[in-house]
């Protein structure tokens, strides 16, 4: 020490704050005897004196000091002794950190991989062919909103229907890439490894129909009008959910209808192969078979091509964070309609023309009217003085599903359905045939008639609503 310095502090380092954010628990095993908890206390107890603490030796207070005392005061006056001293059980926290930072237990879990059979295959089984969603997350949200927001909604359902068509024009390109057979089963194992669990003449055959009945017409059949289609039968299905919440089975379970599958639970993996297989896909229904295949072999092993439900979360959530108006632009026939007629879903009595205004009669609207031709049409007829404007949506809806029909005026179609089934419908200007006037007037007669020529039997299909959209 130089001449004429001294050391003016003394005592044990603070730490700066001298009170941390937070504490620690420290386990001591001691001797079990009361004169060394005794002696333990006596030491301890050193610390919760402020000169313990560095503090100035010219008689200065020091605050940090007396403040660092106190909390080991505190500390001891809550100190626990037990014969317990069992260690407590990790955490889930605690393990993965071990697996991560420990060499050792690193080496013994890749010990048990290579050199257990049954781990080894039950890990590659899940990676690969992957494991089927639980109840749990198939009833998650994919698309959620606010107060049941109409514009939240449809953004949400748009960048999902979206994502879903991306999906499998990703996984058709992955099949193109093949020129034979034996090269494109090699592509579709290798995008989705769990359709090697299949026999391998479903696996070709499953190829094949791909090849020529789907994948050279997908891209053709893709059109604005069949996006607005999904992504408006989809919000308004959303609508009529708890909170405007649409989950992994809604959308699943829409499309399923919309393809008329009702796939046997128990082997649903070979049983939606079979289906696509036996199938004639032409039209649109081409977009349709593909969804129902991509949610459904999701369903089953939890990815299609590496999306997983997840990622549909992650694109629904973005979607609703981009709100979207276009539902009414489009429109989408649903949530906005002031201006409906019910008919409730009980029968009524036949009536034949012109015993009556389209679905009105004298004792009031009715869910069915038919023309007594040899077709028997749904005939409509709204006169002036009831239905009075004109209207750029019309949405109908039936007691059942229905399918290949139009929708028709003396002009040509306003809506055609070429299947599948569908509960309801709404005819715009995207689904009139050309030449048809729009907007839609009162002025003239509909009917809803099938196309091949078969009649609607009286008593059976009947229209449960029509709601108009007033431009």
């Amino acid at each position: 020490m130089p001449e004429g310095s001294e050391d003016r502090r003394r005592g044990k380092l603070l730490p700066s704050p001298v009170t941390p954010p937070s504490t620690i628990c420290v386990k001591l095993v001691i001797p079990n005897a009361v004169q060394y908890r005794a002696a333990l206390f006596g030491v301890l107890g050193q610390l919760t004196q402020w000169w313990t603490w560095d503090h100035p030796l010219d008689g200065t207070t020091c605050l940090d000091c007396e403040e660092a005392a106190q909390l080991w005061s505190v500390a001891l006056a809550n100190i626990e002794f037990s014969e317990d001293c069992e260690a407590e059980p990790m955490s889930c926290d605690d393990v993965a950190d071990c697996i991560e930072t420990s060499e050792a237990v690193q080496a013994a879990i890749a010990d048990q991989i290579i050199n257990n059979t049954t781990n080894t295959t039950n890990i590659y089984d899940t990676s690969n062919h992957g494991t089927p969603l639980t109840q749990e997350q198939r009833d998650q949200p994919v698309s959620a909103t606010i107060d049941c927001s109409e514009d939240i909604l449809f953004g949400s359902v748009s960048e999902v229907i979206a994502q879903l068509d991306k999906n499998n024009r990703d996984f058709l390109e992955i099949i193109e890439v093949g020129t034979n057979t034996r090269e494109r089963v090699s592509q579709l194992i290798a995008a989705i490894p769990v359709i090697e669990t299949l026999p391998v003449n479903e696996i070709v055959d499953y190829v094949d129909k791909l090849q020529s009945e789907i994948l050279e017409n997908y891209e053709a059949q893709w059109t604005t009008a069949v996006y607005d289609t999904y992504r408006c039968e989809i919000f308004c299905i959303g609508l009529t959910k708890p909170d405007c919440i649409l989950t992994f089975d809604d959308y699943f379970a829409y499309f399923e209808a919309r393809v008329g599958a009702s796939l046997d639970p128990s082997n649903f993996l070979q049983a939606l192969i079979q289906y696509v297989i036996l199938g004639t896909w032409a039209g649109t229904t081409v977009i349709d078979i593909m969804m129902v295949t991509q949610l459904g072999i999701m369903r089953e092993a939890s990815n299609w091509i590496g999306v997983s439900l997840r990622t549909l979360q992650a694109i629904g959530a973005l979607g609703a964070n981009n709100p979207d108006g276009d539902w009414e632009i489009i429109p989408c026939g649903c949530g906005d309609e002031t201006d409906c007629l019910s008919f409730g879903t009980s029968a009524h009595g036949w009536l034949p023309y012109p015993g009556g205004y389209g679905l009105r009669d004298s004792t009031g609207w009715k869910g069915e009217y038919y023309e007594p031709t040899n077709l028997y049409y749904l005939y409509i007829y709204l006169p002036a003085t009831t239905q009075a404007g004109v209207f750029d949506s019309i949405t109908i809806k039936f007691n059942q599903p229905w399918s290949d029909f139009e929708f028709i005026n003396g002009e040509g179609y306003m809506y055609k359905n070429e299947g599948p089934a569908v509960t309801q419908f709404t005819a715009t200007e995207l689904t009139k045939q050309t030449g048809v006037t729009f907007p839609f007037s009162n002025s003239t007669t509909w009917s809803l008639r099938p196309l091949n020529g078969d009649r609607i039997v009286p008593g059976t299909l009947r229209i449960t609503e029509i709601c108009f959209s007033e431009v």
